[in-house]
């Protein structure tokens, strides 16, 4: 697990923060803390037709389960992606970092070109009390040979 303070406020892209009920593209972080439990949504292109779509929920308890779909439209590339919930305190500050989840397609001629996967993760007690917003980071996997 990445810890949560290894990542800045730049590093998580601003445009991705929402409070409990994303609205449009941006939502500011609440100015307290939420109340439990929330969930979220996004999609992203992550590439030339390729996607993802994370949704999750976190109760409580400090159960975190997230669903993430990765496809593509290409005939013949697919592509690995990352994604990771980052959860935030009411200042957009990152106090959790989820573990980083990858997943794989391959091109519409060539195999599987979609693929949902579900996955879990807990969240500490004391992070709960201090959640005031998350992100959700999906991005295409860069690979170095």
């Amino acid at each position: 697990i990445m810890p949560a303070n290894a990542l800045s406020k730049s590093e998580i892209n601003h445009a991705s923060l929402h409070s409990p009920t994303p609205q449009k593209s941006i939502t500011k972080a609440l100015n307290s803390n939420i109340s439990l439990p929330i969930g979220g949504q996004r999609q992203n292109t992550v590439g030339r037709k390729s996607y993802m779509k994370t949704s999750f929920s976190l109760n409580s308890s400090g159960n975190l389960t997230a669903t993430t779909r990765t496809w593509t439209n290409r005939k013949f590339w697919g592509f690995r992606g990352e994604v990771r919930i980052v959860l935030t305190d009411s200042s957009k500050n990152p106090i959790w970092s989820s573990p980083l989840q990858r997943n794989g397609v391959d091109g519409t001629k060539i195999g599987r070109r979609d693929r949902t996967e579900i996955w879990k993760a807990t969240v500490p007690q004391n992070i709960l009390d201090r959640v005031g917003g998350y992100t959700i980071v999906q991005q295409r996997t860069v690979t170095v040979i």
